[in-house]
């Protein structure tokens, strides 16, 4: 190759990636959260197909949001669906209740990045948490959830169940069967919710509390299935293991506080192969 084609090859990836994750504040009231901080990746420019949302990302307990975006390592899903990262670096006040102070101030950050970005403030929000990020996602989903098309948690340990909307959002929630007691908490507010109407993906795995590479490529896979279908077209029995299309006779049949629900193939062969509980 020419030394030329080369060098223009090099200047043209490097125009089309995404930009290096920026930092901004958010002014808050809480005492030790007076300059909160947020991470935001914008992802490359191109695909089209997908008009630009913002993924919320969650760390685990005073996570920065630059140390969320790194292990999460949602950047090439970000990439092809046009995601926008946003993470916060919450610091206790207990911030994973959103009415206290830590939902407006996420909101405002949302507004600024809307802004800022060119996104339509109408699009729903993506919502994925672990350990107290988990709790991020469940109650800021709970308190308002008009505002969010999917959410993800694992390992969550604080639950409200979802009682003040008529169309819930798609959610799945994984975590470790050593993680005892978030784990049978975990078990006892999905069978609710989904009893409610919320469809969830259930997916127990080996392990504690750590975040593992299968809990986030289930993860990963969930949000490219509401993002590319929006229609359930598999359902599983949380007590049999067993993938049956929806539109059967049987799926019918599975009671609803055992329901798993998928939007693709790929997701529920995944959580087959992964599902342990």
């Amino acid at each position: 190759m020419k030394p030329g084609i080369t060098i223009f090859a090099l200047l043209f990836s490097i125009a089309v990636s995404a930009k290096a994750p920026e930092q901004f504040s958010i002014k808050t009231s809480a005492p030790e959260n007076r300059n909160l901080k947020f991470t935001v990746r914008v992802p490359a420019p191109g695909n089209r197909k997908y008009p630009r949302r913002i993924m919320v990302l969650f760390g685990g307990r005073n996570w920065t949001g630059d140390r969320t975006l790194k292990v999460y390592k949602m950047d090439e899903l970000a990439d092809k669906y046009n995601l926008i990262l946003l993470s916060p670096w919450f610091k206790n006040d207990e911030y994973w209740y959103p009415e206290k102070w830590s939902g407006k101030a996420l909101f405002e950050a949302v507004a600024q990045v809307c802004r800022q970005y060119k996104v339509d403030p109408k699009k729903k929000l993506l919502y994925y948490g672990y350990s107290a990020g988990g709790q991020c996602a469940n109650l800021f989903y709970e308190w308002k959830p008009e505002r969010v098309k999917a959410w993800g948690v694992h390992a969550c340990g604080v639950w409200r169940l979802l009682k003040n909307t008529k169309t819930p959002a798609p959610g799945i929630v994984t975590c470790g069967e050593d993680d005892t007691a978030r784990f049978e908490i975990s078990k006892l507010y999905i069978r609710k919710l989904r009893e409610a109407g919320t469809p969830i993906i259930w997916l127990g795995l080996p392990g504690g509390h750590g975040l593992s590479e299968n809990t986030l490529k289930m993860a990963r896979s969930f949000f490219i299935s509401v993002l590319d279908n929006g229609k359930v077209i598999f359902i599983a029995d949380d007590q049999v293991k067993r993938l049956i299309k929806a539109n059967s006779r049987q799926a019918g049949k599975i009671e609803p506080a055992y329901r798993n629900t998928f939007f693709d193939k790929q997701t529920a062969e995944l959580w087959n192969s992964l599902t342990t509980d």
